[in-house]
């Protein structure tokens, strides 16, 4: 156990305390209920701000201009200057990912840490993205089940920085524990003092405990394969997206031991392209969307191939598209977004993807200047 993460569990000692006896005044309130309540308190800190999505180059950018790191340019520090003057009005949020954070917590240079835990809790004022695997669950049960309702704003979405590794729950068998609240009341309190816990402490965990590099290398040939193998089934692009959304079904069917026959599982792909389609301005089931739309490109493109960190990539903008004003990332992932053939997926969720310092730096000081809707102008 390393010293940061001895110190948490120190402090976390009385806060956990007081959680239990405020608990124990509420017993009809149960631990579901609970959790939405505070998600939806923490969704209440994007109401009135830019929400501004950043991939993992340009968090480790702004903390490597922070320390004055060798190669840092004019061009990252106008960047990061921007993104101080915009954290200074109040008005923008900037949450971090499952990906980001694997990736953070794999940078190896102990400076570029350290700089990160200085200024990345006032940044993403404690909120992260909702975790990818958690979401695109969600939203494979809600095709299966039909539902293809719009999302209803960022309480879908922003979540603590615990939560990127799921909802902290536990049970407590002891029963000297139990003699003191019910479970319900233990599990409860556990996931406020959890959810108390800043980004940059998990950080800082991180580090003293060692995390092996992340490898963006991993499915480029399995992807590449598979492109190769089933092209011939994706004559065009709205069969190659609906090929995409039939995979996820399978994934569904397979964990969850439903028994849907093939035909339906590809019609449910067919239906999902379709009501994207003749619905043009609904964001129903968005992480699924922006996956099957971006592998569905790359798959039916027989110019492009999977490139290193596309996998990735790929979750990032599944995270990014339906949250934020604006995506900030490298020039790859955004001229695939811009294609012409993905134009109906931008046009159902209006996140602008940005790529090069400079262009960041004036995307975000047009954004200091810009009204926030639904936000009073002081």
């Amino acid at each position: 156990m390393g010293p940061t993460f001895a110190r948490a569990i120190e402090g976390a000692a009385k806060l956990l305390g007081d959680r239990i006896e405020h608990h124990k005044q509420k017993p009809e309130i149960s631990f579901a209920d609970h959790v939405r309540t505070v998600r939806l308190n923490l969704a209440g800190r994007a109401t009135g701000r830019h929400i501004v999505y950043f991939d993992t180059n340009a968090w480790v950018t702004i903390a490597n201009v922070r320390i004055n790191k060798q190669r840092v340019d004019d061009r990252m520090r106008d960047f990061a200057l921007q993104v101080e003057r915009a954290a200074a009005t109040d008005r923008f949020l900037f949450p971090i990912g499952l990906t980001t954070y694997y990736e953070l917590e794999a940078t190896t240079d102990p400076g570029t840490h350290e700089s990160l835990s200085g200024f990345i809790d006032t940044l993403s004022q404690g909120c992260c993205a909702a975790m990818f695997m958690e979401k695109i669950e969600e939203e494979r049960g809600r095709l299966v089940a039909g539902d293809f309702r719009s999302y209803t704003g960022p309480a879908e979405y922003l979540r603590s920085p615990i939560e990127l590794l799921g909802i902290p729950s536990i049970d407590i068998n002891h029963s000297l524990l139990l003699q003191v609240a019910d479970q319900n009341t233990h599990r409860k309190a556990f996931y406020d003092v959890a959810t108390s816990l800043p980004f940059s402490l998990q950080l800082k965990i991180s580090m003293e405990q060692g995390k092996e590099a992340w490898d963006n290398t991993a499915q480029t040939a399995s992807l590449n394969d598979g492109k190769t193998t089933y092209q011939h089934e994706v004559p065009t692009l709205p069969m190659a997206i609906a090929h995409e959304v039939t995979g996820q079904v399978d994934v569904y069917c397979e964990t969850h031991q439903v028994d849907i026959p093939l035909k339906s599982r590809n019609m449910l792909g067919y239906l999902a392209v379709l009501h994207w389609h003749q619905n043009p301005s609904n964001n129903s089931l968005p992480t699924l969307r922006v996956l099957a739309s971006l592998h569905g490109l790359l798959r039916f493109d027989p110019q492009r191939k999977y490139h290193d960190g596309d996998a990735a990539d790929f979750m990032q903008a599944a995270n990014a598209l339906p949250l934020a004003t604006a995506f900030y990332t490298d020039r790859k992932l955004v001229n695939l977004l811009n294609d012409p053939r993905l134009t109906p997926l931008r046009g159902a969720m209006p996140c602008e993807p940005v790529h090069g310092f400079a262009n960041m730096a004036r995307h975000l000081e047009k954004l200091i200047d810009t009204p926030v809707p639904g936000r009073a102008t002081p």
